[in-house]
């Protein structure tokens, strides 16, 4: 905090507001912020569950002295261990939860940088090739084309008999012959 600022003849003073929120009180802040940026209902409801998850993990709420970095080791450890699931299912609550701390960080509601040691686990990459010339092909050969008009001029014939309009069923384009 600093001392008054004297200015022609009269003291100023500058102070600045720290709030002592707790985890929960800066998730409800965080989640406002999130809602005003349009996030889909579904993302909001992720936020949600993986933050109740994290309170679950800490059995309470913790003030702006106890978040620290260790606690959220001590969570990826348990979602590691003790949870199960797949390193990249991890790694979405992790990243829910590395979102929620950089907020809170640059809002001033925490004084370390947690979010940037607290990183998401290692997963193996997964590797998916493009399919060559000749799988192409073979896709594409695979089309039995009689059929697959047969299939398309049946719900045009319905739907010429229905409303009565002529000259759909002719208008089907077929592949001309090679």
């Amino acid at each position: 905090m600093r001392k008054g600022v004297r200015k022609h003849g009269r003291v100023t003073t500058t102070k600045k507001v720290t709030e002592n929120l707790t985890m929960t009180e800066m998730f409800e802040r965080f989640m406002w912020f999130k809602q005003s940026e349009g996030l889909a209902s579904r993302t909001m409801e992720e936020y949600h569950i993986h933050f109740k998850w994290l309170l679950d993990f800490t059995e309470q709420d913790l003030s702006k002295e106890e978040i620290t970095l260790e606690v959220f080791l001590e969570w990826n450890d348990f979602l590691k261990n003790e949870k199960g699931p797949q390193p990249t299912t991890d790694n979405i609550r992790i990243r829910t939860m590395r979102a929620f701390l950089h907020w809170c960080f640059l809002e001033q509601l925490i004084d370390e940088p947690i979010h940037e040691k607290f990183k998401p686990m290692k997963t193996a990459e997964d590797n998916i090739g493009a399919l060559t010339v000749t799988e192409i092909k073979n896709l594409l050969n695979a089309f039995d084309e009689e059929r697959l008009l047969k299939k398309i001029k049946i719900p045009v014939y319905n739907a010429q008999l229905e409303t009565n309009v002529p000259g759909l069923v002719g208008s089907i384009p077929t592949r001309p012959a090679n």
